[in-house]
């Protein structure tokens, strides 16, 4: 909570007067606005109102250098972006009026993300029990061409299916989390620092999670097909687990049956078929190969 209460501080609107400023702006991995305004101008006034609707979840910026401006994008006074990562940028409508509940509006009607990245600002909000649907959470870390082909992947799949309500897809990069690989490795029985998805029921408490199988290069079918079973109600979710007695060893045996079902949505003794899919995952540390 300490990053969020922080920027609950800071002044509602960043004005970008600099290349230093325009660096900082791209570095924003959250979604963001950025204007093009006059500095003393009813339409800054009206930005910064709307701001303060939104901090520190969305981040907003002002440009009142014309240069600047067209370095952003920004090519005529009074116009507005809307930036969210992964996703095309959105631009404020010219019969939207320069008012703060009518700017409020426009973000409210298009703030959802097709896929969010877990920052420390926001993980109380990405994983609230208000959550509706499944969180489908993916581990990637993208700088391992491994895990940047299986990230390109899930976008894929976001772009095929992230309208559908019932899914929250989150991206999450486990290095700048080292103290929380330990819990996500004992609750949900998988190996974080490899590319993985599963889907997570904050309500009933339960996971389940692809099984990837080491001879075989994952497709965009297989992510598909994954997702179909789960809203299918094919994917049976096992309870979260917790450490030590609580968490069951996994036989050779069910990791083979899970193999051989999860992929084709078979939801028969899919309890134990799902212990197995969970188990396998974090076997064998030292391949790459998903």
């Amino acid at each position: 909570m300490v990053p969020y209460l922080s920027r609950m501080f800071e002044q509602p609107v960043t004005n970008i007067i600099s290349k230093t400023g325009k660096k900082n702006f791209d570095n924003v991995q959250l979604p963001k606005v950025v204007a093009y305004v006059e500095k003393e101008g009813q339409e800054y006034t009206e930005l910064v109102k709307t701001a303060m609707s939104f901090q520190p979840m969305i981040q907003f910026h002002a440009v009142f250098d014309a240069k600047i401006a067209k370095s952003l994008q920004l090519k005529k006074i009074n116009s507005l972006l809307f930036i969210k990562p992964f996703e095309k940028t959105l631009k404020l409508p010219s019969a939207v009026t320069w008012k703060e509940n009518k700017l409020v509006d426009f973000l409210n009607q298009n703030k959802k993300q097709s896929i969010k990245k877990m920052l420390l600002e926001n993980i109380h909000e990405i994983w609230s029990p208000d959550m509706k649907g499944y969180i489908i959470a993916v581990f990637a870390k993208i700088e391992n061409p491994v895990g940047n082909r299986f990230f390109s992947l899930v976008k894929s799949l976001v772009r095929s299916v992230g309208d559908n309500e019932k899914l929250n897809f989150v991206w999450i990069d486990p290095d700048p989390f080292p103290a929380m690989k330990e819990y996500w490795q004992s609750t949900f029985n998988v190996d974080p620092t490899k590319p993985s998805i599963g889907a997570v029921d904050l309500n009933e408490q339960a996971s389940t999670w692809l099984l990837q199988k080491e001879d075989k290069e994952l497709k965009l079918s297989d992510l598909k097909k994954w997702c179909n079973n789960l809203l299918a109600g094919k994917l049976k979710l096992v309870p979260l687990r917790g450490k030590g007695k609580d968490r069951p060893e996994s036989t050779n045996n069910e990791n083979a049956n899970t193999e051989s079902n999860i992929q084709t949505g078979k939801d028969d003794n899919s309890g134990n078929q799902e212990a197995g899919n969970q188990g396998t995952l974090s076997k064998d540390e030292n391949k790459d190969e998903l």
